[in-house]
C-alpha cells in the first residue's frame, strides 16, 4: 500500500541521458542513442546536435512546480530551468499506485561538452529538498 505522504514526496528512481526521446502511443518512450550515465566523445570540447535527460520518480501528485538545473564538472552553469509547471498524467490513474511514475524529460540543443567528468543535474521540486543525478563525460583518448 502507498501512503498519501509517499505521492506527495517526489523520489528518483531512474536517471539516462540519450541523444533523443520520442514519446509513442499509450505512454511509451523510445529511446535514441542510449548512453545511460556515461557519454563517451572521440575529444573534447565537443558539440553534440542534442542531448536528452531524462528522469523517472516514483508517483507523486503534488509539488506543481520544478527548477532543474545542469552542471559541469567545474561547477559551470550550462542549463537552468525555473519553476517549470508540471502536468500531471491523469492516465496513470488508471494503474494501481504501485505501478504509477512521473516523468521529467528534457533536451539540450545543441550540448557544448567542454569538459571530462561528472556532471550533475540537480531537481528541486517546489517545497522538497533537492534531488540530484549525475552523469560523466570522457573523451576516447583519455
Amino acid at each position: 500500500m502507498v501512503s498519501k505522504e509517499s505521492l506527495s514526496r517526489p523520489q528518483l528512481v531512474s536517471f539516462g541521458v540519450c541523444d533523443d526521446v520520442r514519446f509513442e502511443q499509450f505512454g511509451k518512450l523510445t529511446l535514441i542513442g542510449f548512453y545511460g550515465q556515461g557519454i563517451r566523445v572521440a575529444k573534447l570540447p565537443t558539440v553534440l546536435s542534442k542531448l536528452a535527460f531524462f528522469a523517472f520518480f516514483s508517483y507523486f501528485e503534488e509539488p506543481s512546480t520544478v527548477s532543474v538545473r545542469l552542471l559541469s564538472p567545474s561547477g559551470i552553469v550550462v542549463l537552468e530551468a525555473q519553476n517549470v509547471q508540471l502536468v500531471i498524467d491523469t492516465q496513470e490513474r488508471n494503474l494501481p499506485q504501485e505501478f504509477r511514475q512521473n516523468l521529467l524529460f528534457f533536451q539540450v540543443v545543441p550540448m557544448q561538452l567542454n569538459e571530462s567528468g561528472t556532471y550533475r543535474v540537480s531537481f528541486q521540486f517546489q517545497g522538497h529538498p533537492e534531488i540530484t543525478a549525475n552523469f560523466h563525460v570522457s573523451a576516447i583518448g583519455a
